[in-house]
């Protein structure tokens, strides 16, 4: 069910290749990122191995205010997303300072060194969290073809 969710959201990135992404369309890339990661999380035995029995939630964001999605680990212990804004705290919250980081960051590009000292992004939480989702995001974008390069190259 998870991967099929994902499917759909793919689905829905066809349409957009025309013309430059607003936030709508950022957040519907955003999301097809995540549900390549989380594929990746509940499926790719080494990604398995190093989230191990983690726990917790990411919040994602652009310009603070506009939400674009949130992996979590559910009861059943599989990796979700959701592009719904849950009530609960996260464990973890990277906010994207514009469209452009954000589409770097559903292709998984985001440098984790670099980005936050440039202040393309703004982290806050439990850091180990998101280095080993930004990992498995990076693996994840190299082995699955993405239609984001043509909007990243302008």
């Amino acid at each position: 069910f998870v991967s099929f969710k994902g499917i759909r959201t793919l689905m829905e990135i066809k349409g957009l290749y025309n013309r430059s992404p607003s936030k709508q369309d950022v957040k519907i890339f955003f999301q097809g990122g995540l549900e390549a990661t989380t594929c990746y999380l509940n499926h790719h035995p080494p990604a398995q191995d190093l989230m191990g029995d983690e726990k917790g939630t990411i919040d994602c964001s652009l310009d603070k205010s506009f939400f674009l999605g949130r992996i979590f680990r559910s009861n059943d212990d599989a990796w979700e997303c959701t592009s719904r804004k849950p009530d609960t705290e996260p464990s973890v919250v990277l906010n994207f300072k514009n469209l452009i980081s954000a589409i770097r960051g559903a292709c998984g590009q985001i440098d984790p060194l670099a980005d936050p000292a440039l202040g393309n992004i703004n982290v806050s939480g439990r850091i180990p969290l998101l280095d080993k989702f930004g990992f498995v995001a990076r693996i994840a974008s190299r082995e699955v073809p993405s239609p984001l390069q043509k909007f990243h190259a302008k």
